[in-house]
């Protein structure tokens, strides 16, 4: 559930394990970056990733690799015919096989690209038909599978808010979804329904939730991006700390049965200003806090010993005499315990 957002190909976004583990992460995603073309990865970029991999894995970490745009070059522009993103997916899903078959010693998951139900905007222009990301989705499931079947592939995270989209996607493939996990990005949705105010921004993410769900055929949910600017939260960075600890609080407390995982968005100020745990500095914000103290992992607390009660000449014995405390059993010496049972 305590997952993030990180960048290893940005030096202000790429923690190392010891770092991520200070926070208490379970799990990271990051973009799998190869601008190489062609038919085979780029080698600087193989040892680049498969040390990540290694490292993250070797400290309980895993993955969730995002294959996009940034890892086959070339896509055709939103808007082009069939015939020539017929032929990027091609390419691009060998491509997705050919990392699954690199990285598979480290057992990560694969997201098959990222916000394809965007509009775009300047400078970002992953926008896909549904029918397009419906044949992406099935050859890059397609050739995730063929390395190994148990790797889980998930769905781009959806941005637009609205689970309609989805259906789209599945009606284009005859009613097939080719993914172990949906994801969409709730941003702008409140973590409670009046929290921070009523009217906050969208919406509350409990009915947004619920949509993507039966939308998405009632498979388990990753929310693979969430955060908020400051500026969204009256430049107030407590509060930024605030919804983290709002927003982990509804997943895991109503919606558990859906939400495996929460990947928050991002690490750093250096990736995406405002929304890092730390800012461009490297200094932690109260955000940083906030997750290291929902991620923390439950503290045991061992349940105090039984005290035997005393014994007397006219003691009888009944059923409960004979739970010997647990504490107890472990330290008695075997002659005590003997004694003990020859009494009974």
């Amino acid at each position: 559930m305590y997952a993030l957002n990180i960048d290893p190909n940005n030096p202000l976004g790429n923690p190392d394990a010891a770092q991520l583990r200070q926070l208490n992460v379970e799990m990271v995603r990051y973009t799998y970056h190869d601008s190489s073309g062609g038919d085979e990865l780029d080698q600087s970029m193989t040892e680049f990733f498969t040390q990540k991999a290694w490292e993250y894995h070797e400290a309980g970490i895993r993955s969730l690799i995002i294959l996009t745009y940034d890892t086959y070059p070339d896509r055709p522009a939103s808007d082009a015919p069939d015939s020539d993103w017929d032929r990027y997916i091609e390419d691009f899903a060998r491509r997705a096989g050919q990392i699954a078959s690199l990285l598979s010693p480290w057992q990560p998951a694969f997201q098959a690209w990222n916000e394809p139900d965007h509009p775009g905007q300047l400078g970002y222009h992953p926008t896909l038909r549904p029918e397009v990301y419906g044949r992406m989705l099935s050859q890059t499931c397609n050739a995730i599978k063929a390395v190994d079947p148990s790797f889980l592939v998930v769905t781009a995270g959806l941005a637009s808010g609205n689970p309609a989209w989805l259906t789209r996607v599945i009606e284009s493939l005859g009613g097939d979804l080719p993914a172990d996990i949906v994801a969409f990005h709730p941003y702008g949705q409140r973590p409670d329904p009046d929290w921070p105010h009523p009217d906050w921004f969208f919406g509350y993410v409990g009915d947004l939730l619920n949509g993507y769900y039966e939308a998405g055929k009632r498979r388990p949910i990753w929310i693979t991006e969430m955060g908020s600017q400051e500026k969204d939260l009256g430049n107030s960075r407590h509060q930024v700390a605030e919804f983290i600890r709002r927003y982990y609080t509804a997943m895991t407390t109503r919606y558990s049965d859906k939400v495996q995982q929460l990947f928050w968005f991002c690490y750093s100020d250096g990736m995406v200003p405002t929304f890092g745990l730390i800012d461009e500095d490297g200094n932690p914000k109260p955000a940083f806090d906030a997750f290291r103290e929902v991620a923390a992992p439950p503290s045991f607390v061992p349940l105090a010993a039984a005290q035997p009660k005393p014994h007397s000449e006219s003691f009888t014995p009944s059923t409960s005499t004979f739970v010997i405390p647990f504490r107890q059993f472990i330290t008695m010496e075997v002659a005590q315990l003997k004694d003990q049972i020859t009494r009974l």
